[in-house]
């Protein structure tokens, strides 16, 4: 038998089989986003249109709203959010996203959630924390702590004591 009827008898091609592939490759990418996404926006206890706005802008630059449209986008985002207030949501999100941790798409997931926070120019505390969050559970290294300054008004190094 060819290889080439072996493929139909199965009921792809192989570009049918690549194309299915980057779908849900697409599908699996924009659930992560907007899950990451709808963490942060909702952390300060309010979602504005620039965080709605750069979210889109995201997807864009990253070729995703060509299969999605902003509508299917915003709806499934404000769905995310609804799951988010219920009891336990935000515990499932980022258990949630553990599945993608050190994976390929970790870098974007966290890059989206970073530019959604800024967004309204000003990242807030919640935001931020939400933020070390998802870093951590996407296998993000622990950030380095900040130097504190000496009793003398110098600059000393970062002790690790516990």
């Amino acid at each position: 038998m060819r290889n080439s009827d072996t493929r139909r008898r199965f009921g792809a091609k192989p570009a049918e089989m690549l194309a299915q592939y980057w779908d849900n490759r697409e599908d699996e990418l924009l659930d992560a986003v907007l899950t990451a996404v709808a963490l942060v926006a909702r952390a300060d206890g309010r979602i504005d249109a620039a965080e709605r706005s750069q979210l889109l802008d995201f997807l864009h630059r990253k070729g995703i709203l060509t299969v999605f449209t902003p509508a299917e986008i915003l709806e499934t985002f404000e769905h995310r959010v609804r799951e988010l207030n219920e009891p336990g949501g935000p515990v499932e999100a980022l258990k949630h996203l553990r599945r993608h941790a050190e994976g390929s798409l970790a870098r974007v997931i966290i890059n989206a959630a970073q530019e959604v926070a800024a967004a309204d120019r000003r990242i807030d505390p919640r935001e931020q924390h939400i933020l070390q969050l998802i870093w951590i559970t996407l296998g993000g290294p622990l950030p380095r702590p900040a130097a504190r300054p000496s009793r003398g008004g110098g600059h000393r190094e970062p002790t690790n004591r516990i």
